[in-house]
């Protein structure tokens, strides 16, 4: 008997069913690599407590009696912005800088994996991470930032799981007040407050693009460090912006254009040494004895105070003024330092690159020309160092201070009987007086800064209000408050005791 041959479409059929069997084992086999692998990884996963019940380390801040701000302790720079409170144009440009297709994923986004992965592929080495912003979330809460491959596995899977307890705006309030933005700010609020010292609701196109293009390297792309890689940043986050449709093109560029007033943020402890440093280093030590370290500086406390800043201030000033008149009849102790003739020039640029960088905090992307200083901005009242250029016949006295130049008259280095010399480098107090036609005049005097210290307590008799602490000639030369740190000398105190002793044994007033 002669078999018959399988036609064409018999082989095709067998082929197709090969071939389906084949995905089918592929196929199941991906499953169960899966399976594998979710399981594997999520055994150990971090709880998601720290998700869902929310709680960073937040600013406690110190308030006067008008309730103006003049101190904060913290670990973490951050101040909690309810979501309600975020302005939508500043999600918008977020979104278009770390995660457009945020509100489409489900907390991975594939099309970025795999983009990132091929990245990784051709560079030899992790480049690109291709996190959402759920990923972030995890990553920043409940991970390490290690860059493996184990750690984006398990960065996914608590992304799916977050997703699962949490909706879409709960995650970008986690996001937006979690993250580090560079300049000591963690979260929006801080960093608007820390960049551009205004609220972020505050804030134009321009700022904002500039910091939301801060969260994938806040020290790169920090205007602190690189302000060309921060133009160039914000550049990208406004075009992403405009490819979105989330801006127009034309506020795109005009943002681009914008000045950016920078401000360069300060540590707590600097910050508190502005404006009371005795009295809120006090503040300090009361509420951490009374509540401990960690209360203070991580649970956002709102710390109203009695002092009065007008008052503050009038003590801080008498205080320096009456060591200085005290310190000046020990008489003149010589110049701070001498001068070389050749290194006036560097010194005196020196001096007026301190004296800018100690008065203004803050600079501007891009710079302003040099002209915005073309002499050294002075205070009245204040101590400077002053470089001796000539003196006079007379004993008038030339100094420079920086780029501003002025005179002591004899009548202002009085006190002291040595002959001032040119190349000292001695302090001056700057004065102005308003003449009979309203023109300013400066005038200067030799000073000296006290070795001598003291203290200055005000108090409200009728409620024991504190209105004034001073401890000290200042908090930078020395914290020991000696207001109410100090040993008292019993002094007149103790003759009661003594007289008291004297009348037990039968003495008299009179004795």
């Amino acid at each position: 008997m002669i078999s018959q041959r399988p036609s064409l479409f018999q082989s095709f059929g067998r082929l197709f069913k090969i071939l389906l069997g084949l995905t089918g084992l592929v196929a199941l086999a991906g499953f169960a690599i899966s399976l594998y692998v979710y399981f594997f990884f999520a055994r150990n996963l971090p709880d998601l407590s720290n998700i869902t019940n929310y709680n960073p380390p937040v600013i406690s801040e110190v308030y006067a009696i008008d309730n103006a701000k003049i101190g904060e302790f913290w670990t973490q720079d951050r101040l909690v912005l309810p979501y309600k409170k975020i302005p939508q144009r500043v999600i918008d440009a977020f979104l278009a800088s770390e995660d457009i297709r945020f509100f489409k994923h489900p907390g991975v986004d594939f099309r970025s994996i795999a983009r990132a992965f091929f990245k990784n592929l051709r560079a030899g080495k992790v480049v690109q991470g291709g996190s959402t912003i759920t990923q972030q979330v995890a990553r920043s809460l409940l991970l390490t930032r290690s860059r493996t491959y184990e750690r984006k596995i398990k960065e996914a899977i608590l992304a799916t799981q977050i997703e699962q307890h949490l909706n879409k705006e709960e995650i970008l309030y986690l996001y937006l007040n979690q993250l580090y933005l560079g300049n000591r700010a963690y979260g929006i609020q801080a960093a608007a407050l820390n960049y551009f010292q205004k609220p972020v609701n505050e804030l134009n196109l321009a700022e904002i693009a500039m910091i939301a293009g801060l969260p994938s390297a806040p020290a790169a792309f920090s205007p602190l460090n690189n302000p060309t890689a921060t133009k160039e940043r914000q550049k990208v986050v406004l075009e992403r912006m405009v490819e979105a449709e989330l801006v127009t093109l034309e506020q795109a560029k005009k943002a681009i254009k914008t000045t950016l007033k920078i401000y360069r943020a300060p540590t707590d402890k600097e910050f508190n040494a502005r404006y009371a440093p005795y009295f809120t280093e006090h503040v300090r030590r009361l509420v951490a004895e009374q509540y401990g370290h960690d209360i203070l500086n991580t649970g956002g406390l709102k710390i109203h105070t009695t002092v009065n800043m007008r008052a503050q201030r009038a003590a801080q000033q008498a205080l320096q003024k009456g060591l200085r008149v005290v310190d000046k009849r020990q008489g003149f102790r010589g110049p701070i330092e001498k001068i070389a003739t050749a290194e006036w020039d560097k010194f005196s640029e020196e001096l007026h690159n301190t004296i800018i960088s100690e008065e203004e905090d803050y600079f501007f992307i891009p710079p302003a020309p040099k002209s915005t200083h073309p002499t050294t901005p002075l205070k009245p009242n204040k101590l400077y160092k002053a470089l001796i250029l000539q003196v006079e016949r007379d004993r008038t006295a030339t100094i420079r201070i920086g780029h501003a130049t002025g005179q002591i008259s004899p009548a202002g280095h009085k006190w002291t009987s040595r002959k001032l010399q040119p190349g000292w480098v001695v302090w001056v107090q700057m004065k102005e007086e308003t003449g009979e036609e309203g023109e300013t005049a400066r005038r200067f005097l030799l000073e000296q800064k006290p070795r001598v210290e003291g203290a200055l307590y005000s108090m409200r008799p009728q409620t024991g209000e504190v209105i004034a602490l001073v401890g000290g000639y200042d908090f930078k030369r020395s914290e020991f408050n000696r207001a109410v740190q100090a040993f008292r000398q019993p002094g007149s105190a103790f003759k009661p005791i003594i007289y008291s002793a004297a009348l037990d044994k039968g003495y008299t007033s009179q004795t």
